[in-house]
């Protein structure tokens, strides 16, 4: 089943749910919310959106909610105090994953980890990293890898859940968008010579070219 926010008037946004199968197109939530950024959560039972009923993008309204699989009953979970984007839910659907900012802007900065059943979010990259994050992927052991602007280049970090960094790689390339699968890193990297390809990196000897 694929999710994807669908938007209607100016000011209100949905979830709509295609089964592929079926080819059955249904509203998943149908508030007065704007809502965006659906994340399924692992077994199924619940999408993690981000959601405002009165959208104001230089206002920071937006909160993280849960939305029931069942019957599609919103529940907020937890509202940042500033801007805030690329939610994704651990593989163990017990902490979601947000980067957000300290306080109230201008950009969002670090990387926060809040339970799902809701409390406080942790900031876990202020005091180890503190770098700009891009992006970042939860990995199957539950350690995160994220990409961080470090001065005019980017590194990878290999992160525990409490933020201390356990391994981090540089690379001839500046990476952009990267998957991750055991010591496999696959990323897309250019330089200021050389356009866009693919590149692997095996944990072992120098990255290569998969693409020409």
């Amino acid at each position: 089943m694929l999710s994807h926010p669908v938007e209607g008037d100016k000011y209100k946004r949905n979830i709509w749910t295609l089964k592929k199968a079926k080819k059955e197109l249904r509203p998943f939530t149908t508030s007065e919310k704007a809502d965006s950024h659906p994340r399924w959560s692992p077994d199924g039972k619940q999408i993690i959106i981000s959601a405002t009923d009165h959208p104001q993008p230089e206002l920071f309204t937006n909160s993280i909610y849960s939305v029931t699989a069942q019957n599609g009953s919103m529940k907020e979970i937890f509202r940042p105090e500033g801007p805030f984007g690329i939610i994704k839910v651990s593989p163990d659907g017990t902490t979601i994953a947000f980067i957000g900012s300290r306080t109230d802007g201008p950009t969002s900065h670090d990387l926060f980890l809040l339970l799902l059943s809701g409390g406080t979010n942790r900031n876990v990259t202020a005091s180890t990293i503190d770098r700009p994050l891009n992006s970042y992927i939860w990995q199957k052991n539950g350690r995160i890898l994220a990409l961080a602007t470090t001065g005019f280049s980017r590194t990878f970090y290999s992160l525990s859940q409490d933020g201390r960094v356990e391994d981090q790689k540089k690379f001839k390339v500046q990476p952009g968008s990267f998957a991750a699968f055991q010591e496999i890193l696959v990323f897309v990297g250019e330089t200021a010579v050389r356009a866009h390809e693919l590149w692997i990196s095996s944990g072992e000897g120098p990255i290569e070219s998969i693409t020409l």
